[in-house]
């Protein structure tokens, strides 16, 4: 068990990666939140690349679960075929 950070520079078989939702990932604080757009934007994309690296550390499954009332914008990106 670890967290998005703690995965750098790992590999594991499995991965499960849970509470992939919007209001808990992204975990955008406050601040960030009524930041300017570019601000907002450069913490997204440091999110977007957090959540890659956690992509890339299974080396057979990964597993995701969220919330159907709040997915996170992730989900949506990773989904191939558009669907829910």
């Amino acid at each position: 068990l670890t967290t998005f950070h703690g995965l750098k520079g790992l590999e594991a078989n499995d991965v499960y990666v849970v509470d992939l939702e919007e209001d808990i990932f992204p975990n955008l604080t406050q601040s960030e939140q009524q930041s300017s757009k570019a601000d907002m934007q450069y913490v997204l994309e440091e999110s977007t690349r957090l959540f890659y690296v956690v992509l890339t550390r299974a080396k057979d499954n990964l597993t995701l679960y969220w919330s159907n009332s709040m997915p996170s914008r992730y989900r949506y990106m990773i989904d191939s075929n558009g669907s829910e």
